[in-house]
């Protein structure tokens, strides 16, 4: 049985999200100012696989380095701030997540 889980997320450059392995990305957004991703998971596999996701505001540089696929844009009303969602893709490597 799969379920919609929420994992809170930081607003850093990078970070690393263990999560369900075959999990799908639904929806980044905000919820009390704090950047949050939503995935669809089956919580009875026990094996996690690592997304690293990349967090960029509005105007920030972006590096061309990296191979990279956008997954979101978060409007925080409250600071007045856009966020953007990056999914770093694996080099040449099956991710299970739907992003390779």
């Amino acid at each position: 049985m799969v379920k919609i889980y929420k994992y809170p997320l930081e607003l850093l450059d990078r970070q690393v999200l263990k999560i369900p392995v075959g999990a799908q990305f639904l929806h980044f957004g905000g919820q009390n100012s704090r950047p949050q991703l939503w995935a669809l998971v089956d919580p009875d596999i026990p094996e996690e696989e690592e997304w690293t996701l990349r967090i960029a505001g509005t105007g920030h540089e972006i590096s061309e380095d990296i191979e990279m696929e956008h997954l979101g844009t978060m409007i925080d009303e409250n600071l007045g701030l856009v966020w953007h969602l990056f999914f770093e893709l694996p080099e040449a490597e099956e991710t299970g997540n739907g992003y390779s």
